[in-house]
């Protein structure tokens, strides 16, 4: 079965700190979980403005939200 898989984009400096993500199901009903940036899959890494970027996949399957990300 296929799964979400969510590019994400923040500073490096967060990289190492905790992050919530959040999915609300057409019902209205709710599923959370926790990440670190730093160890997702990196899709590459950037430096805009002076501020060095982390791009990565968050995959909120692997974090439990499997029964609402499958068709």
């Amino acid at each position: 079965m296929p799964c979400l898989r969510v590019p994400t984009s923040l500073p490096m400096v967060l990289a190492g700190r905790s992050h919530r993500w959040l999915l609300t199901a057409e019902d209205g009903a709710t599923t959370t979980g926790e990440f670190l940036p730093i160890e997702l899959p990196w899709l590459g890494q950037q430096r805009l403005g002076g501020v060095d970027f982390l791009r990565a996949e968050l995959v909120p399957a692997a974090a439990g939200g499997d029964r609402l990300l499958s068709p």
